[in-house]
């Protein structure tokens, strides 16, 4: 069966912001990709159908072009990636086929991480720099998921926004500690996980597995919509939105009538015809809110969220 995944994207400075240091990948595996490394204040695009989508976004950070460097690297690492992942996408026995694609996918992080690493530390104009990434990767029903920063991947299932990837700042540390902590000042928003970090060694690729049901939407975000927008509204924009370039458009206008104090990043696809949801891969226990996608799984390299 192929898929049938209706995508757009759309990127926006916001208002507070001189430069756009958000990026985002839209591509096909069985036609011409669409790739926007964000050079420009504002960007769209959008791609239906083919046997598998690639779908990404990133959050450059650093001084000057540092963050918009650091994000656009990443973002075409991970579109270079994608012949070696259609291949693996196509393997028929499913145990090997997760494999190599999860395999792929954390390959594929480490590099851009390498080369982000590598910039920063022959260029002293760029040190410091770094980006987020979440990348989706879509074959039949299947996503495989591939996650570092605070970016953001969802399903909306049924009306109901379901966060699939967990935010690695330190609000969401502290919350795991304490759950009843609450966030003290922009501080908690502090990333401790991020391509480009003071040491290769310390990254943490968190990787998820799920199966889309039909009508579902996948989403991917920065961090500048969901300061202004929250789940709900998000959800109700996207169930009640004609298209997905609809509801993209109206969540880029509600995050800036609200202050748009950040780039502003959306990839939204439209599942039109799945099967029902099935666990993929191993589980493992869960802390979403929906337990029907406690099917999906985390791996970290050195533990969850930074523990032992």
């Amino acid at each position: 069966m192929s898929t049938s995944l209706l995508t757009f994207a759309i990127t926006d400075a916001g208002l507070a912001r001189r430069r756009n240091e958000d990026c985002f990948l839209v591509a096909s595996a069985e036609s011409d990709a669409t790739i926007v490394a964000s050079r420009t204040a504002a960007a769209t695009a959008s791609i239906e159908g083919g046997d598998q989508q690639l779908l990404a976004v990133a959050d450059g950070m650093g001084w000057h072009a540092a963050g918009n460097l650091a994000s656009a690297i990443a973002i075409n690492t991970l579109r270079a990636s994608l012949n070696r992942l259609h291949v693996a996408a196509s393997e028929k026995g499913r145990s090997a086929r997760d494999r190599m694609l999860l395999d792929g996918l954390r390959q594929t992080v480490r590099q851009a991480n390498r080369r982000i690493f590598h910039e920063s530390s022959e260029h002293p104009e760029l040190s410091g720099m770094g980006t987020t990434l979440t990348a989706a990767l879509v074959h039949d029903r299947n996503v495989w998921i591939a996650h570092v920063g605070d970016s953001r991947c969802y399903v909306v299932r049924n009306s109901e926004l379901i966060q699939l990837t967990t935010d690695h700042n330190l609000a969401t540390l502290l919350k795991q500690i304490d759950p009843d902590s609450v966030d003290s000042g922009s501080g908690a928003n502090v990333l401790w996980n991020c391509l480009g970090g003071t040491d290769i060694r310390d990254l943490e690729i968190e990787v998820k597995q799920c199966v889309l049901q039909p009508s579902d939407y996948l989403l991917l975000c920065t961090d500048g919509l969901v300061k202004h927008v929250d789940d709900e509204e998000i959800s109700s924009v996207i169930s009640s939105a004609a298209t997905p370039e609809q509801a993209c458009r109206r969540l880029v206008e509600m995050a800036k009538q609200r202050g748009g104090r950040d780039n502003i990043t959306i990839v939204l696809g439209q599942h039109q015809d799945c099967g029902q949801l099935e666990p993929v891969g191993s589980a493992s226990a869960s802390d979403h809110t929906n337990t029907d996608l406690a099917d999906t799984w985390i791996e970290h390299t050195i533990g969850p969220l930074g523990t032992a």
